[in-house]
């Protein structure tokens, strides 16, 4: 070699180590005009192509490398394949690492290597081969701007959007993004100029990550360097109480750490909270953690969702369905397109969670996804992601699921509870029991500035409702929900009726074995729903009156009906209730509520009420 040239390629390395890639590339490019047969400094120019993202300089340098000594320069078949997955070329890619493996010139952790880089760019090229058709819609204007927006939760029926901006905060570190709570309303498939959401806005406190209840009534979300805080970011709750939002509290040591606590996804009863997190003892840089709250309130130790979600990379942007079995999130440790995928993975039947399944193409691309968010009917989900065309930073994103992405669909039940009177709103207590066999769907309250409550069933479902509130008579009423219906939500308007001396109550889904007073099964849920009653207003006592229609004798109705009333003062008996509070009378056929001339009539007449007498 002249010693002209020894000193060119000595200068282009010098250049190429301190990171200086366009001199480098400058002088590399003589040098290889003047020794074309020069491998290393082809291999050279083409990591520095790389560097600087030419990668038309990058793949022509390696292919010559090749040419040269495809034994020696081995490294370029990698790099080959590195450059057309850099492209989304998955196809050549693929090709191009099986080539390197098939060299055998590679050593064993070299080798370990490169058939990763395989199985990603076979994995991709499965993506983008079996696309799912959808259509991905921006949100465009109100809602998007040049900023980030990025969706954080949905409420059940989908009539509101949280979502957060991020923008710079003009502040002398201008560095420093500035996080905003928005919230827009859906009227008619138009969603309304989005407004802030920031019940403690003049804080001037760091807030990020907001999740709302599924029925809006509770609002988390990470706080960041707060007074008292345990870590860098821990998570907090709000709760809408009387018109307004509470003062948020800490969720206390059991639930944060030292470490960043954030991203909160919280189940449709509140009651399971899957989080982010970096503590110590992780998989990777943030994982995926669930806690429980206990029967006395408090919350569970957190614990970590395992190796099979967790990973060396990051777990973030939870979300959890309200079908409480269904978990989206985002990595960039699972295989995927690059950056931050999408994916999701179901709950078994033994509580466990299934392989997370990527959300495939076109949901997810090279780029980051972020935070999906679907309503209780899982048809349309929401994203954030950077995609062309869109608006700046992060837009958010709308688009149907394909079937196999969706959660279990769910109906949304809305209920509006008054004063059968006044019309003012009630906070009452509100319990769901299938009808099957009395087991609990869903129990709450409903607030007391507007007496609304929202909460979901399975699409499929027979259900007994109860609704109650201290001084009032309870409301006791059955629904099917058939699969076939198309109306995703039920509406419902319920009165309550203050409760007074002498008034009757009828106590529907009441069942007994025929001609016997064998309480059957069925009649679980709306015995539960009657003993709530007793608890509520405990200073009532009441006659339970049992009733029969005509057919059979007078003697054995009387019996029949006493028989039956006495078996339901005696299970509220064994469950608590004061027996001096309750007395059992059979009336037999002599009190009919319809006419014993057909059998619709005698089902009717076939009952147990309950009179309410005098207070303790």
């Amino acid at each position: 070699m002249k010693r002209r040239d020894a000193q060119l390629l000595d200068k282009a390395e010098f250049h190429f180590q301190k990171q200086e890639y366009p001199t480098a590339i400058a002088l590399l490019q003589q040098y290889v005009q003047r020794r074309p047969d020069e491998g290393h400094a082809w291999m050279l120019l083409g990591e520095a192509g790389l560097e600087t993202g030419d990668n038309a300089l990058a793949f022509n340098a390696f292919e010559r490398a090749l040419m040269i000594d495809s034994l020696r320069y081995r490294r370029a078949l990698a790099m080959v394949g590195e450059l057309h997955l850099r492209q989304e070329q998955y196809s050549q890619a693929t090709t191009a690492f099986a080539r390197a493996l098939a060299s055998g010139a590679f050593r064993e952790n070299e080798r370990m290597l490169l058939q990763e880089r395989f199985k990603i760019s076979e994995f991709r090229q499965q993506l983008v081969s079996n696309p799912h058709p959808v259509l991905l819609h921006n949100a465009g204007t109100p809602l998007n701007t040049p900023d980030d927006e990025i969706p954080n939760s949905i409420l059940l029926d989908g009539s509101r959007l949280l979502f957060t901006r991020k923008q710079n905060s003009g502040g002398r570190d201008r560095q420093q993004p500035k996080e905003t709570f928005l919230i827009t309303s859906q009227n008619q498939g138009q969603w309304s100029e989005p407004d802030e959401f920031m019940p403690w806005r003049d804080s001037g406190l760091n807030m990020g990550a907001p999740a709302l209840a599924p029925d809006g009534n509770a609002l988390w979300f990470a706080g960041c360097g707060w007074p008292g805080g345990l870590g860098s970011c821990d998570l907090y709750v709000s709760y809408f109480e009387k018109g307004a939002w509470s003062l948020p509290v800490n969720t206390g040591p059991q639930i944060n750490t030292a470490a960043w606590e954030s991203q909160p996804a919280i189940s449709v009863d509140c009651t399971t909270l899957i989080f982010a997190s970096n503590r110590p003892g992780g998989y990777g840089g943030s994982d995926l953690y669930q806690a429980v709250r206990l029967p006395d309130g408090r919350w569970s130790s957190p614990q970590n969702l395992g190796p099979l979600i967790n990973t060396a990379g990051n777990e973030m942007a939870p979300f959890f369905h309200p079908d409480g079995i269904t978990l989206y999130f985002s990595s960039d440790g699972h295989p995927g397109m690059g950056g931050f995928d999408l994916f999701m993975t179901r709950l078994d039947l033994a509580g466990r969670w299934s392989a997370p399944f990527n959300l495939g193409v076109p949901i997810n691309s090279p780029a980051d996804e972020l935070n999906l968010v679907t309503d209780a009917r899982g048809a349309v989900a929401w994203m954030a992601a950077q995609r062309p065309g869109g608006m700046g930073g992060y837009d958010m994103y709308s688009f149907e699921l394909p079937a196999e992405l969706r959660p279990q669909p769910l109906r949304t039940v809305k209920l509006r509870i008054t004063d059968a009177i006044n019309g003012r709103p009630i906070r009452a207590f509100v319990r769901v029991n299938a009808l099957s066999d009395g087991s609990l769907f869903f129990e709450g309250s409903s607030r007391d500035t507007d007496g609304i409550l929202m909460f979901p069933l399975p699409e499929e479902a027979a259900f007994a409702l109860f609704a109650g509130s201290e001084g009032y008579l309870y409301f006791s009423e059955q629904y099917v929900f058939e699969k076939d219906d198309s109306e995703p939500q039920l509406s419902l308007e319920i009165k309550l009726m203050p409760a007074l001396e002498g008034q009757r109550m009828v106590l529907k889904n009441i069942y007994f074995a025929f001609n016997s007073a064998e309480l059957l099964p069925e009649s679980r849920a709306a015995l539960e729903h009657l003993l709530e009653f007793f608890r509520q207003n405990n200073d009532w006592q009441a006659e339970i009156a049992g009733h029969t229609d005509s057919v059979g004798t007078p003697a054995f109705n009387k019996r029949l009906s006493l028989m039956r009333a006495l078996a339901v003062r005696d299970w509220l008996i064994q469950q608590g209730v004061d027996p001096q509070r309750l007395v059992a009378v059979g009336y037999g056929a002599d009190q009919p509520s319809a006419s014993n001339a057909t059998e619709e009539g005698r089902a009717q007449n076939r009952r147990t009420e309950i009179v309410l007498r005098k207070r303790l």
